[in-house]
Parts: structure tokens; C-alpha cells; sequence
């Protein structure tokens, strides 16, 4: 049994409109911003295109938050092209060092990092 007019008011009166408009504005800003970097990430032939893959990283039923970490496979599954770097190699086991300073150093709210595809620049 569906909510009743005056009940569908109530639950309506407690959303900010601005709110939810400016939220729909992000995810939309969000998906632009993720057909950029994708293109090189995207095997030559592939049916998959950038909107599909933008599209899959911002599902928030899949991914709960924005900060998620996906590993190789789900990468993969929704049409990335993968690198895969054996965690016992020395390019991996650098990467893995960086990614740890880089978190050491950003554990206070007073520390940014600035990245760029040439360099990392700690404020």
C-alpha cells in the first residue's frame, strides 16, 4: 500500500531541494571528469566506451564511498586495461612505498598534496 498524499508531503518537506540539486550536479561533474583520464586506460577494440565506465565508478550501490579502492579484477570488469604489477617485484614494492609516505604524510589536516602526471608537490 503506497504512502497517502499528506504522508508523501511530510516525507517530501524533510529534503533540501538545493541539496539534492547541487548532489546531482557533482555526479554529473564527476562522470565528465572521469571520461578524461579513462581514454588511455581503455584496451584499443574495446566495446566499452567512457561514459559505461564513468557510469560503473560512480555507482554508489557498488562503490559506497568515493575514496574506494577497487583491485585489478573489478577494474577489469568494467572495462579498464589493466597493468598488473606482481606485489613481490621492486616496481610494485616502489609504489607501494610512495603510496605509504604519501599517507603518513597526509595524516594531518594541515598537509596537501598536489599531484600531476610529472611530480607530487607537498604544501
Amino acid at each position: 500500500m503506497g504512502p497517502d498524499g499528506a504522508s508523501l508531503q511530510q516525507l517530501l518537506s524533510k529534503f533540501d531541494l538545493a541539496l539534492l540539486d547541487m548532489c546531482r550536479k557533482a555526479v554529473a561533474v564527476a562522470k565528465v571528469c572521469l571520461k578524461i583520464p579513462s581514454r588511455k586506460h581503455i584496451p584499443r577494440g574495446s566495446t566499452t566506451n567512457y561514459t559505461t565506465i564513468a557510469s560503473s565508478l560512480s555507482d554508489n550501490a557498488k562503490w559506497l564511498s568515493r575514496g574506494a579502492v577497487i583491485n585489478a579484477d573489478d577494474a577489469a570488469s568494467i572495462g579498464l586495461n589493466i597493468d598488473y604489477r606482481d606485489n613481490h617485484g621492486n616496481e610494485w614494492q616502489a609504489y607501494w612505498r610512495l603510496y605509504c609516505d604519501m599517507r603518513l604524510e597526509l595524516r594531518s589536516n594541515t598537509n596537501k598534496l598536489l599531484e600531476s602526471d610529472y611530480a607530487s608537490l607537498q604544501l
